[in-house]
């Protein structure tokens, strides 16, 4: 049994090289400069940021922040809002679609995502996407990881907020 698992999790390991390939080779995902989705907004007015909220991918943060962000957003609370996915995977994994669909699709969910983020207050310069793939990220802990790291030494923020593994958002 230890023999077949561990045959098991090579055949994975090489099916995600395979596949990170082939996102690399259609320009999907060539980390970091040329990401499908990937959009840094932060200027200077990100001074002083009192919460850094990571959100796996476009509406995670308002379905499971949205009051306590409108509410902190009126105490005068700074807020900064990263999105870790494009958020492109709505059917199948982005690898698998056409480059301009997963193009439209992260688009559109940014897009949303900002529109819903203003209604409470916070500003899309206040709004980053990382573009790492939607149902993907398995293949780019190291770079999600550096990515995040980056960003809280940037912006030294007060408090992070997550969502709990229980989500569904490992």
């Amino acid at each position: 049994m230890f023999f077949k698992l561990n045959k098991i999790k090579r055949y994975i390991r090489q099916l995600d090289g395979l596949i990170k390939a082939v996102e690399y080779v259609r320009g999907i995902y060539k980390y970091p400069n040329n990401m499908i989705g990937r959009i840094n907004n932060l200027n200077k007015t990100t001074e002083n940021i009192d919460i850094l909220v990571i959100a796996a991918h476009p509406d995670d943060e308002i379905l499971g922040l949205g009051t306590t962000l409108y509410r902190e957003q009126l105490n005068g609370k700074n807020i900064v809002i990263a999105f870790v996915t494009n958020g492109s995977c709505w059917d199948k994994q982005s690898w698998r679609i056409r480059r301009s669909e997963t193009l439209m699709k992260s688009m559109i969910r940014y897009k949303e995502a900002s529109k819903a983020l203003s209604l409470i207050g916070i500003p899309q310069d206040h709004i980053i996407c990382l573009g790492f793939p939607d149902a993907g990220t398995h293949r780019y802990v190291e770079n999600i990881g550096a990515d995040i790291y980056m960003l809280i030494n940037q912006l030294k923020p007060g408090s992070i907020y997550v969502h709990c593994i229980e989500g569904g958002h490992n």
